[in-house]
């Protein structure tokens, strides 16, 4: 099989799997709520990148930023892109679509941006 064959079967597969979970994360209650993020990079290393690949931001450092239900250890919502505060809101946003009224408790590393 080619890989392109499996890479676009992947990518279908990915789209249907986001809609069945947008469709079943929805009026979701939840009390506690972890907020984290994990480092990861695309490419290279930010440190690597030369100044044209630095203005393209599409590669080097990345955080996926997860929300996460610690009762019913469920990933509520995830971002993926800088450290930066338009990305923890964007991940606050998420968990207030999906749940039926914001979390009592939410926990973190206490980053500055949440």
């Amino acid at each position: 099989m080619d890989k392109k064959t499996v890479l676009l079967a992947l990518a279908k597969a990915a789209e249907q799997a986001k809609r069945v979970s947008l469709s079943l994360l929805m009026n979701v209650r939840v009390t506690e709520c972890q907020l984290d993020e994990m480092w990861s990079f695309v490419g290279k290393k930010e440190k690597n990148l030369d100044p044209v690949e630095k203005l393209q931001r599409s590669l080097g450092d990345a955080w996926i930023w997860i929300a996460f239900d610690a009762i019913n250890k469920i990933v509520l919502a995830y971002i993926i892109g800088k450290r930066t505060l338009p990305y923890a809101v964007s991940l606050l946003e998420e968990v207030k679509r999906i749940t039926i009224r914001m979390p009592d408790l939410f926990s973190s590393d206490q980053l500055d941006q949440y």
